[in-house]
């Protein structure tokens, strides 16, 4: 800025130049075109002297077209040298924005119109983005399923050996892996709100088997294991989706990805690193504090149980005890290194 006012020949920069020059500097594709052009007028350069006689809005317009080339290196530099490889929130959300939306139009931008944008923005600006685009997401996709239940949620899925009610989460994590997520709330907001509309369905049905089994069924003994399994199948499958959404993984973007092209960020700095870092260790901490004792709690009850009925569910009792014994070891996990820093 200072080196500006100088080629301008000013005392002080305008507040629109500074604000400017800094939101360039704190961009990596734009801080490189700036700063090269920036360097040129440095003593000693071949044109160090542009301040003598240069006509001003030449010398302004040089500023303005080192921004122009930052913002048009975007085009056709590589989705993959921005971090934008796997960005694709408009084909993220395409399987069910149509029973959403009146005209069953996907109301995001197309990739093309979003990667320039994308990519010339701080990192702490996209992840502000991303942060609002995984509401958005998920929102959409808890809409459509309460919209749309018999045919977004069509496909029989299963747990521990039995059927189960998973549609929200099978959805979302097919979701991710189009476009991974960077902030786990939403998803377990929305996760919470489709288990309490899944518990009624869920009650109704127990109602209905109980009243065939205290009817008469032709095996009650099978009959009566598949009501125990199915009680515990829906109890840890719930603990589950909740512990897989503060573990780091394939449906969350990776911190680095966050912070593309690194090498820009190291060559020119930028205060943002420490706000991208520390948001996402803010979302976990605060979310472990709340949940981990839940998760200990509903653990510790249906470690309990299983070992009061475990002699009377015959082979599922296999079954039953790996999986309870994963999330024990999922659980322990978390407790020993909260941010899972060794995972990555």
């Amino acid at each position: 800025i200072k080196r500006w006012a100088g080629i301008l020949g000013d005392r002080e920069l305008g507040g629109f130049w500074k604000s400017a020059i800094r939101i360039g500097l704190l961009s990596p594709a734009l801080a490189l075109p700036v700063c090269l052009v920036t360097f040129l007028f440095f003593p000693r350069s071949p044109v160090n002297d542009a301040g003598d006689g240069a006509p001003r809005y030449a010398l302004l317009g040089s500023l303005v077209m080192s921004f122009v080339i930052g913002i048009a290196l975007t085009v056709f530099l590589p989705s993959s040298f921005f971090g934008l490889e796997r960005a694709h929130f408009r084909e993220s959300i395409e399987p069910f924005i149509s029973f959403v939306t009146p005209n069953r139009e996907n109301p995001l931008p197309s990739d093309q119109v979003l990667k320039p944008l994308y990519a010339v923005a701080s990192p702490g600006t996209r992840y502000l983005f991303w942060i609002g685009a995984d509401f958005f997401r998920t929102r959409t996709l808890n809409v459509a399923i309460g919209k749309a239940p018999e045919k977004l949620c069509a496909e029989k899925l299963g747990y521990i050996e039995v059927e189960v009610q998973d549609c929200f989460f099978y959805r979302m994590r097919a979701m991710a892996q189009t476009t991974p997520m960077i902030s786990p709330y939403f998803g377990l907001y929305f996760e919470t709100q489709y288990r309490k509309t899944a518990a009624e369905s869920l009650k109704e049905d127990f109602e209905a088997r109980l009243a065939d089994f205290r009817a008469g069924v032709a095996n009650p003994e099978k009959e009566s294991q598949k009501i125990a399994m199915r009680g515990f199948a829906n109890s840890l499958l719930m603990a589950s989706n909740q512990l897989e959404l503060l573990e780091p993984g394939p449906m969350f973007i990776r911190r680095t990805e966050l912070l593309k092209p690194i090498f820009f960020l190291r060559a020119f700095g930028s205060p943002e690193i420490p706000f991208v870092e520390a948001g996402q260790d803010i979302q976990r901490i605060s979310l472990l504090e709340k949940l981990l004792p839940v998760f200990e709690f509903q653990l510790a009850a249906s470690e309990n149980e299983f070992a009061k009925i475990k002699d009377r569910i015959g082979v599922g009792s296999i079954t039953l005890e790996s999986a309870i014994r994963d999330l024990r070891i999922r659980l322990n996990a978390l407790k020993k290194d909260p941010l899972m820093l060794g995972a990555g």
